[in-house]
């Protein structure tokens, strides 16, 4: 396959995007010409192929604990904010593995609220907040 043809004595430059061999068997390009020539290859950049980015993730805890009374259930908003360039992926809900604490959370943008069902005869102690996530790089 040609990329350049040009008659004698011309000044002529071109651009061209040449596929490279990824096994690395062969030379990814060839110049060849049928006179004396001079010529100048420059490399400007270079595709690739996708890659998966993994989530930078951070887990922002609210402030002020909550105490859930004994035998009681509702809803507690976290005021948490993520930092900045990150976005809310979901809520951080955590009882501290009590046994008679139930939790469940649902993220409601741009609010997070942890439900707790406290079946126990004393107040417990819970932590809320947010679980936030960016792509890096972005």
């Amino acid at each position: 396959m040609s990329s350049i043809n040009y008659p004698s004595n011309a000044i002529v430059n071109n651009n061209v995007v040449v596929a490279l061999n990824p096994a690395g068997t062969t030379p990814d390009y060839r110049i060849y010409t049928l006179r004396t020539s001079h010529y100048v290859v420059d490399i400007v950049g270079f595709y690739d192929v996708p890659h998966a980015t993994p989530l930078d993730c951070v887990t922002v805890l609210d402030t002020v604990v909550t105490n859930v009374p004994a035998s009681s259930n509702g809803f507690y908003y976290s005021t948490a904010s993520c930092p900045a360039n990150y976005a809310e992926s979901s809520p951080y809900c955590y009882s501290g593995a009590q046994p008679e604490i139930f939790s469940g959370g649902s993220g409601i943008n741009p609010s997070s609220f942890c439900q707790w069902v406290n079946l126990g005869t004393t107040s417990k102690t819970v932590y809320e907040g947010k679980r936030c996530c960016r792509v890096p790089g972005r």
